[in-house]
């Protein structure tokens, strides 16, 4: 496996998902700030963090280094090739989305890798592995339910072997994004906070290490014009505070010239001529035939009204004109209030959630 998958993952995450306004209504071009807090940047740097939390672990956290190399072997990979599948993974995190604010898409944005993923021939079972990465992302207790039953980590769970560190390495990427909503970071929700004492290793150098991360991903963020707050305050894991700041550093511009910054440099080989801003009809969502019916609605709603005006007007049929009315009046509410709001479809989806997870308490995902 090549680093070539990153440049098909790139691709298919900004032409199909990220590129395009949650909406999703056809547009004549594709662009990074249609979505600017979830958008393809913030996906880019969830992507960009894994080595870096990856190395994190590799030196503070105990077997941490082996369990990621016996999960690669269950699937005849390489760790490198694991890493590389991950870094897929958190860039797909957020590709389902339907707007901001509380995440209930994760299941979308699942489907979404998983299917994209399958079609790079990448075995079902580590599929799904990493589909439940992004599915149950903020969900320790359903992930390790749900990945001990892939056959092929079977043998492992038996060896404790622990495959939610693949878990983790997604939600403290997408956790560590969240500085750029925060006026205050606190590390306690870093999975590797988390960690019992007796699994870490250097542990005094750890917060310092972590706060070096913490600094170069809230610089990486105001340079990127992504920051929705200046200089926020940061709370470590012992309750002690220090301020970023920014030392004069320059943003580097509107997010779309920072995505066509980051097509003409970047080690994947993604270009904007892999991934036009002009998107071709094959990517372009399927047209809604809802909307367009609703619209027809409309239309005869307005046409109705208008002639039982003409017919009161012209004291042809007072009850006839009435009933054109009011009967256009209701085929136009009809029309405008069929489509479900976003509330309703947020409802539906948090309902899908508790039945699936059994929990209703969910951490914010900004």
């Amino acid at each position: 496996m090549s680093i070539d998958i990153l440049k098909h993952a790139l691709k298919k995450a900004y032409t199909e998902y990220y590129g395009k306004p949650y909406d999703n209504r056809p547009l004549p071009v594709l662009k990074a700030s249609y979505r600017h807090h979830h958008g393809i940047l913030h996906a880019i740097g969830c992507m960009e963090l894994i080595p870096k939390i990856h190395k994190l672990y590799c030196s503070h956290v105990y077997n941490y280094e082996h369990t990621i190399a016996e999960l690669a072997n269950a699937f005849k990979i390489s760790s490198e090739d694991l890493l590389t599948l991950i870094q897929a993974t958190a860039l797909f995190h957020d590709s389902g989305r339907q707007g901001d604010g509380i995440d209930y898409w994760d299941k979308e944005s699942s489907d979404n890798l998983y299917n994209f993923l399958i079609t790079q021939n990448i075995a079902p079972e580590l599929a799904q592995l990493l589909k439940l990465a992004i599915q149950y992302k903020d969900n320790q207790a359903a992930f390790i339910a749900e990945s001990s039953q892939i056959p092929k980590l079977a043998h492992l769970t038996a060896t404790n072997i622990n495959a939610d560190y693949v878990r983790q390495l997604v939600n403290m990427a997408d956790t560590l994004e969240v500085i750029r909503v925060r006026r205050v970071f606190d590390y306690h929700h870093l999975p590797i906070m988390q960690l019992p004492e007796e699994v870490l290793l250097q542990s005094a150098s750890l917060s310092d290490e972590v706060d070096a991360l913490v600094i170069s991903v809230a610089r990486r963020i105001h340079k990127e014009n992504r920051a929705y707050y200046l200089n926020p305050q940061v709370m470590r894991k012992d309750n002690t505070y220090f301020d970023i700041t920014y030392n004069e550093q320059k943003i580097a511009g509107s997010q779309d010239a920072v995505f066509k910054e980051f097509c003409a440099n970047n080690p994947y080989g993604f270009t904007l001529d892999s991934a036009s801003l002009k998107p071709g009809k094959h990517e372009q969502q399927p047209t809604n035939s809802s909307f367009y019916l609703n619209c027809l609605t409309a239309l005869a709603g307005i046409t109705a009204m208008a002639a039982g005006l003409v017919v009161l007007l012209m004291s042809i049929s007072t009850m006839g004109g009435a009933a054109l009315i009011i009967g256009g009046a209701a085929l136009c509410a009809y029309s405008f209030f069929s489509k479900p709001s976003i509330k309703q479809a947020q409802e539906s989806a948090l309902q899908e959630v508790e039945h699936r997870t059994g929990q209703k308490d969910f951490a914010l995902n900004l």
